[in-house]
Order: structure tokens, then C-alpha cells, then sequence
């Protein structure tokens, strides 16, 4: 049986007007958190998550998907190459007494070699 075609959908713009303006926003709080990374390094910390309202959520998953996991990997390799060096210079005398903690640094930065060489 033949049926009329439906009636616009009343909310389809106002729809289309609040995803543009949220897509606006976003936009400019990462140029906001972009510009402030410029000058020093920044850190952002999100507390409480599991009480996140749904539009914040939003926003952050639209940050995640901007940052590179590879950055975040590489970063984190390079502090842990930071620390290792530190240690083995501070406790040049004393490494044995420091080889859990090398080993764990060296192992996170892949120094293999290093890791296992520590250990024995």
C-alpha cells in the first residue's frame, strides 16, 4: 500500500546548526591549547573521567584523535633514556645497587642489551 512521503524532519537543522557550532568549538580550544603549547610544554590532565558529561567526552576524544600515539610513545621513551642517563650518572660508583631501577628504565627505552647486561 502506498504511503505519503514522511514530513521534513523539523530538528534536522537545529541539529546540523549544533554540530557546526560544536565543531567550532572544538576547533578553537585546540588553536587555544595549541597556542599555549608554543611557549612551554603543557600538560593536560583530566580529572575525575568517569564523571564526564557527554560533550566533554566528546571533546577529548576529538583531542585523542589528534595526538599521535607514536608521539606519546616516543616521549616516553625519551624520558626514561633521560632518567637511565641520570642515574648511571649520579650513581656511576653504585650501579649495582641502582640495577632494578636501570633495568626498568632500560627496558623501557628498548636498550635490550643494556636491560639484560644490567641484570647479570
Amino acid at each position: 500500500m502506498w504511503e505519503p512521503p514522511s514530513a521534513p524532519d523539523a530538528e534536522g537543522p537545529a541539529r546540523i546548526r549544533d554540530a557546526l557550532r560544536r565543531s567550532e568549538l572544538f576547533r578553537a580550544l585546540r588553536a587555544i591549547l595549541l597556542r599555549a603549547a608554543e611557549t612551554r610544554p603543557l600538560i593536560f590532565v583530566v580529572e575525575d573521567l568517569h564523571w564526564v558529561d557527554p560533550a566533554s567526552e566528546e571533546f577529548l576524544q576529538f583531542l585523542a584523535e589528534l595526538i599521535p600515539a607514536s608521539l606519546l610513545a616516543e616521549r616516553r621513551r625519551s624520558l626514561h633514556r633521560t632518567i637511565g642517563a641520570a642515574i648511571e650518572e649520579l650513581y656511576a660508583d653504585r650501579l649495582a645497587e641502582h640495577f632494578e631501577v636501570l633495568a626498568h628504565h632500560f627496558a623501557r627505552r628498548a636498550e635490550w642489551s643494556k636491560a639484560l647486561g644490567i641484570a647479570e
